[in-house]
């Protein structure tokens, strides 16, 4: 059954504002409206792209916090060449632009995978897509509504009609002007006239409160707008129904009126709940300081959008917890050849699975040691970093309850086999004389204990337990002190009374 929820309406509508900024209104004869929606309507082109950031970081004293903040607290994506052959295919070239250096990459994105060859990987990276484009979709629009159907060409169809029924609903911000600007477009300096919008998050609350009051007072613009979008997914969700068992699918595909008094329903009700929660909550971003905004300008060669700018300002009104200031977002992106002939560039050569589900010792096997990737990954995002918490009690986060415990004087013991194999270790026990042997390959450690000594060997060299392991007859399961079991392995370990919970961490 096809449903619309509040969330999904709600990231429809934000997505909207964003190009709502400029409102429906004609500027300076210019037809807005008309630009945004040839900008939406552009299924091949060739561009540029930039991705500036700026966070303005207060140290609270967190090494690690001001250590992020020292190299991701301003940066960069510059993509010099960005080729869009068609719905899903796409290629880019450019370069990641950090304190600690430059990353060039290219990336080849289709249907099916998304391949990204960047500089110091030995081989280009390979991550499969095969159903984000319908997953994607549904999560947009909250659950079960359409899955799938926004994918393909009937799905940016369906997409262009949303955000341009939604700009004539919206009007346009108090500050909004016709300009000019001189811009690259493919490669030559070209003048071009520009449709500025700024707005701050109260306004833009009054802005979206003003458009859901418009659609709700217009129903027949609503159902002919339901009406439009369901035209235009129609194929997508024919296709759907030949694998669904739903009837009322079915039946809404035979019957596009019933559908569209079905979906108003829906709609107009979702509507009311979003202008309900606007009203209850009162601005948005009223957590932020006056002078957060965002500014969008429509860039237009004649009548064609050529470009699109977008600016974001977040400052916290109260000191934040986390430590940062402010936040300011910068987009520039330019295009040309639109709806032409284009053919983005695939990536050669073979390709390495994206490491998405390894352990963390391999998540660096397909980047240069002594790359700046590779010292970034390692160093600053820390992948090899491995964590892991147990929480004492009845709710242990441990399998089959294994819970850990206090013993004599305060020895906190563990589960051996659940312990050493997440620190990637190899747990072989010998029921005939009660030993443990713990392996290590990689890291080249051999543990043995048994069970009722405090006698221990790692690496052969005698070691002196504060408890001997023992067997908890319960669930039969072998415990050992945390504290030599960690060392022993590589490990750090971490102890939070409130909550009774145990911590465990290791750099592979």
């Amino acid at each position: 059954m096809i449903r619309i929820g509040k969330r999904g309406l709600l990231s429809i509508a934000a997505a909207g504002s964003m190009l709502g900024l400029i409102g429906c209104e004609a500027v300076g004869g210019v037809d807005v409206n008309r630009a945004v929606a040839d900008m939406l309507d552009v299924k091949s082109s060739e561009g540029t792209l930039s991705l500036a950031w700026e966070i303005e970081a207060e140290s609270k004293g967190n090494a690690e916090a001001d250590r992020l903040a020292d190299v991701f607290g301003s940066g960069a994506i510059v993509v010099t060449e960005l080729l869009q052959e068609g719905q899903g295919t796409a290629s880019m070239e450019g370069t990641i632009e950090l304190s600690k250096g430059d990353i060039p990459f290219r990336m080849f994105v289709d249907e099916a995978s998304m391949v990204l060859d960047v500089e110091g990987a030995k081989q280009p990276f390979e991550l499969e897509l095969n159903g984000f484009a319908g997953a994607g979709a549904s999560g947009m629009l909250g659950g079960d509504m359409l899955p799938g159907a926004l994918s393909g060409e009937a799905g940016q169809t369906a997409v262009s009609e949303i955000v341009t029924y939604i700009l004539g609903h919206v009007p346009n911000p108090e500050r909004t002007k016709l300009g000019s600007t001189t811009a690259t477009i493919d490669g030559q300096s070209k003048s071009l006239a520009t449709v500025t919008a700024e707005v701050g998050f109260e306004e833009l609350t009054e802005l979206v409160s003003t458009a859901v009051s418009a659609m709700l007072e217009d129903e027949a613009g609503l159902k002919a707008f339901i009406g439009t979008l369901y035209d235009a997914l129609k194929p997508s969700l024919t296709e759907m129904a030949k694998e669904s068992a739903d009837p009322i699918l079915k039946i809404a595909l035979n019957n596009k009126a019933l559908a569209v008094e079905f979906l108003y329903g829906q709609v107009a009700a979702a509507l009311e709940g979003f202008a309900a929660e606007l009203e209850a909550d009162g601005a948005l971003g009223s957590d932020l300081t006056p002078e957060s905004g965002a500014t969008l300008a429509l860039l237009l060669d004649g009548a064609k959008p050529a470009g699109l700018d977008v600016g974001l300002y977040l400052e916290p009104a109260t000191d934040a917890a986390d430590g940062v200031g402010a936040i300011r977002i910068d987009v520039e992106s330019r295009w040309w050849n639109a709806n032409g002939a284009v053919k983005a560039k695939t990536i050669e050569g073979t390709a390495a699975p994206f490491p998405t589900e390894v352990k963390p010792r391999e998540r660096l096997a397909n980047v240069e040691s002594g790359s700046l990737l590779y010292d970034i990954l390692k160093n600053d995002l820390r992948i090899t970093r491995h964590s892991f918490d147990m929480i004492m009690g009845a709710n242990a986060s441990v399998p089959d309850g294994v819970s850990p415990y206090i013993k004599g004087a305060g020895t906190t013991m563990v589960p051996v086999r659940y312990v050493s194999e997440q620190l990637d270790a190899k747990v072989a026990w010998d029921g005939a004389t009660s030993t443990i042997t713990i392996k290590d390959d990689v890291d080249g450690v051999t543990i043995v204990m048994k069970v009722g000594s405090k006698s221990a060997t790692v690496n052969g060299v005698a070691q002196s337990l504060p408890e001997a392991p023992e067997i908890v007859a319960s669930t039969n399961s072998t415990f050992v002190p945390i504290g030599f079991i960690t060392v022993a392995l590589g490990g750090e370990k971490g102890w939070d009374p409130a909550s009774g919970t145990v911590t465990i961490t290791k750099e592979f």
